[in-house]
């Protein structure tokens, strides 16, 4: 029986001949003849639907960038690869530069099918028809590779194009560093170490910006840390003794009016309070005097080895300052009620400034740490 398509609306079976329908992968038509066609459908007597695999704009994004970090992996370590673009490394010669490689963009179409790469070459016309060439022709193997690298189940087609934006660029700030330093030569001593023909006019000069090395080591930035050390010992020390202070003192006044003989045992926490200062005051002068960077260097290490000492007494004498200042408030109140609980109170408040004491030992230990960046 031959093959026979059956159209549901009006219950009828009309031979298929491959001359007469066809289908498409991406536009499926289905074409009868007039004669067989009935009388309702001969006006419309072909049906087209367009499918259209569009992804997700994130995933063209994703995939882009994913390709992009692969094709520069390989243009450092696939030696197939860069023996396309440089040929002169397959010979083993020491000094086979004779081109730079890079990939500034990389473009994949909607449908994930072609993906554009765009490279752009510093050297001679030599060296980039050659490099230009040598991809063309391993656009193949890339393909292949990104797929293996990616794990995906369609690699799209892999294309390079040439980019001279970069270059173009290159040039243009060539030029204009050029007509700066003809300027600037205009009002001083007349002394031209360059002839006027200058033989390597043709070569592409790229400006890299000056770095003052200085500041990585951490000379100019390294007492910044240190004095902000410093700062964050005795602010949050002083922070915690003003509060311990004003909580203890209300309570002691408060109880004082009922109890006045008792207000002298009751001054403790008030004292306790205000010994958290004095903490935050010895660390701030040790790391103040030892930041002296004309006597002798002062590295990054040293700085935030003089922040963490800095922070580490700060922030524990304001916790401690919390709890004296709580515990202070509430004790003293019932002390005057129940005598007998006194003992507990200063057991209480020993246990809080204890904290402050193990950010002061902490401190001190960290701030001698700085200087031992490197051997004397």
């Amino acid at each position: 029986m031959p093959n026979v398509l059956h159209a549901h609306q009006s219950h009828l079976f009309f031979p298929l001949h491959p001359p007469i329908s066809a289908v498409h992968c991406k536009t499926e038509a289905f074409h009868f003849p007039q004669s067989m066609a009935p009388v309702n459908l001969r006006t419309n007597l072909s049906v087209r639907r367009t499918v259209k695999c569009m992804a997700n704009p994130r995933r063209v994004k994703m995939v882009a960038k994913q390709i992009m970090r692969e094709l520069s992996d390989m243009l450092l370590t696939d030696t197939i690869l860069q023996h396309a673009v440089l040929p002169e490394a397959a010979l083993g010669a020491d000094r086979y530069l004779s081109s730079l490689t890079t990939i500034s963009d990389v473009e994949v179409s909607n449908d994930l099918q072609i993906v554009k790469v765009y490279v752009s070459v510093f050297g001679d016309d030599r060296g980039k028809d050659v490099a230009i060439a040598g991809l063309k022709s391993k656009a193949k193997y890339v393909r292949s590779e990104l797929g293996k690298r990616m794990k995906l189940r369609l690699t799209p087609e892999v294309r390079f194009i040439e980019d001279e934006s970069m270059e173009r660029g290159s040039r243009v700030i060539a030029i204009l560093d050029k007509i700066k330093a003809e300027k600037g030569s205009e009002g001083g001593s007349e002394t031209s170490d360059t002839p006027e023909d200058d033989p390597d006019e043709d070569i592409i000069y790229i400006q890299i910006a000056n770095v003052d090395m200085s500041t990585f080591s951490g000379d100019e930035t390294a007492p910044f840390f240190g004095f902000l050390g410093a700062a964050a010992a005795l602010v949050f020390s002083c922070m915690g003794a003003a509060y311990g202070t004003a909580k203890s003192g209300v309570g002691v006044a408060s109880m004082g009016v009922m109890r006045p003989e008792l207000v002298m045992k009751s001054i403790v926490p008030v004292v306790m309070a205000g010994v958290l200062g004095i903490y935050g005051l010895i660390i701030a002068v040790i790391i103040s005097t030892g930041i002296n960077p004309k006597a002798k260097s002062y590295y990054l290490f040293d700085g935030y080895a003089h922040l963490s000492s800095g922070l580490a007494c700060g922030l524990a004498g304001l916790s401690a300052g919390m709890a004296i200042g709580i515990v202070g408030d509430a004790g003293v109140r019932a002390n005057a009620q129940q005598p007998k609980l006194f003992v507990g109170m200063i057991l209480i408040l020993i246990f809080a400034e204890a904290l402050a004491l193990y950010g002061l030992i902490v401190g001190i230990i960290l701030s001698s740490r700085a200087g031992q960046s490197r051997a004397e």
